[in-house]
C-alpha cells in the first residue's frame, strides 16, 4: 500500500490549450492524517499525444501536506486538442529514497485553442 495519496480525487478535469489550470494537491497517508511533505518536492509527469513533460509543483504548507501544480499556458499550447492524458502526482524526496507515487488523474483537453 502507497504511503501517500491525494486527500479528494481530481475527476473530470479539463484542460484548454493555450490555458494556464493550477491543481491543488492535499496529500495525505493511508489513515487520512496530512503527509509531512518537508523533503520533498511535489512532481507532475504529464503524457499527452506525443507530449510528455515533467513539471515540478510549489509546496504551500510542507507540515500539512498541501502542494498546487501548474500547468502553465506555455506548456498547455503544445497539447493537442480533443485528446485524454495524464497527470501522474508524486513526492520527489531530497535524498536517498524512491518517489511516492500519490495519484494519476486522466484529462482531456478541449476541442477549442487560446491563441
Amino acid at each position: 500500500m502507497s504511503q501517500v495519496r491525494i486527500k479528494e480525487p481530481i475527476v473530470g478535469l479539463m484542460v484548454v490549450p493555450g490555458c494556464a489550470h493550477t491543481m491543488t494537491v492535499d496529500c495525505v497517508k493511508p489513515d487520512g492524517t496530512a503527509f509531512d511533505l518537508t523533503g520533498y518536492s511535489i512532481k507532475a509527469k504529464v503524457q499527452i499525444g506525443l507530449v510528455e513533460e515533467t513539471i515540478t509543483g510549489t509546496i504551500v504548507s510542507a507540515a500539512g501536506g498541501t502542494s498546487t501544480v501548474t500547468l502553465a499556458n506555455a506548456n498547455t499550447t503544445d497539447y493537442p486538442t480533443a485528446t485524454n492524458g495524464t497527470i501522474t502526482l508524486y513526492a520527489d524526496p531530497s535524498a536517498g529514497s524512491e518517489n511516492l507515487h500519490i495519484s494519476t488523474v486522466l484529462f482531456r483537453t478541449a476541442s477549442e485553442v487560446v491563441p
